[in-house]
């Protein structure tokens, strides 16, 4: 599975040129957990153990909330733009993002996130699609219900 993690990951490097990828698993409807992630400065176990002492609750969150609520996926250009509304991505020194749902039963199960830090990054409409199309085609790759079992990988 990790192996068929890294092809996907890859691929969509390829499309968006950012080395930054991960996926997240959606915990209870609520919360979210860092499930695998690969080739960045920072190691796994300093990003899950970030990632729990913030404990990111989805309501806390206007991005994740709209991913959850419309199911779709959401590329945001410059999370700075309406600062009044919540947003744990911030804290997280997040400039630009791509959520991106994988889907167990028709309900978002994980996510893949590229977390854009130093300079926003606007999305291009080809990007949108073929990163979408990335996903959508993993989704039906992946064993997703044996994913949602487990931790990590």
């Amino acid at each position: 599975m990790r192996e068929l993690l890294d092809d996907l990951f890859k691929e969509l490097r390829d499309v968006i040129y950012y080395e930054d990828v991960g996926i997240h698993k959606i915990v209870d409807d609520s919360y979210i957990k860092p499930y695998y992630k690969q080739l960045t400065d920072i190691s796994f176990e300093e990003w899950s153990k970030y990632h729990a002492s913030k404990m990111l609750k989805i309501v806390d969150d206007m991005y994740l909330s709209e991913m959850m609520n419309t199911k779709k996926p959401l590329f945001v250009d410059k999370l700075s733009v309406d600062t009044s509304k919540p947003s744990c991505l911030r804290d997280f020194g997040i400039v630009s993002t791509c959520l991106i749902p994988f889907f167990l039963n028709d309900e978002i199960a994980f996510f893949i996130t590229m977390p854009i830090f130093k300079e926003e990054h606007k999305y291009s409409d080809e990007e949108k699609s073929k990163a979408v199309d990335i996903v959508k085609k993993y989704n039906k790759i992946l064993c997703i219900e044996e994913m949602f079992k487990r931790e990590i990988i």
